[in-house]
Parts: structure tokens; C-alpha cells; sequence
């Protein structure tokens, strides 16, 4: 299996990614070269191949969940960039287009 060109073009457009054409024709042939790739592993057999068995964060230690007083305003805003009236102030992420005022 390969990529063609108009292939590798419609999945930059879904990905909305612009390249001149000699990235999108370096890119296409990494591509195409990682796709080969997978083809190959997909071939290897694995019949008598035993699963490997990863450990689990079951087995991790991990400390105990405990419960504590929440930390206090001030220090947690000691740090901050910006406050004001005991709370974080950040800059406005929403935009008037769309109805938003």
C-alpha cells in the first residue's frame, strides 16, 4: 500500500497543513517508507511468539491516597503571574465573534 500525492494532499487539508511541493513530496515518500514499514511487520509470523506481559500500575508503589487541607489561597497564588481579589486572572480566552458579548 502507498500514498498517492492527491491522497497525502487531502489528508494535509483534513489536517488543515500547508506544504510547498517539495515538502509534500519528501513527506509523501517518508510516508509511503513508514507505510512499507508496517506492510513488513504486518508479514512477520508470530505464531509461537508468547505475549509480552508489561507490569501494571498495580504493581507500581505508589503512596497512599490520603485526604489534606486544601492549600491556602495565598500561597497557591504566591506564584501566580497574575491575581486579583484573591484569584487567579488570566486573559480572556473567548471571542466577541458568534454572539459572545
Amino acid at each position: 500500500m502507498s500514498v498517492s500525492r492527491e491522497q497525502f494532499d487531502h489528508i494535509a487539508r483534513l489536517a488543515r497543513l500547508s506544504f510547498s511541493d517539495a515538502e509534500a513530496e519528501a513527506l509523501g515518500a517518508q510516508l509511503n517508507r513508514i507505510i512499507e514499514f508496517v506492510d513488513a511487520l504486518a508479514r512477520v509470523d508470530t505464531t509461537d511468539v508468547e505475549p509480552f506481559d508489561i507490569p501494571t500500575v498495580d504493581s507500581a508503589s505508589l503512596r497512599p491516597d490520603e485526604a489534606h487541607a486544601p492549600l491556602p489561597a495565598d500561597a497557591a497564588l504566591r506564584n501566580a503571574p497574575a491575581s486579583a481579589e484573591g484569584y487567579f486572572t488570566v486573559p480572556k480566552a473567548l471571542g466577541t465573534q458568534g454572539g459572545g458579548e
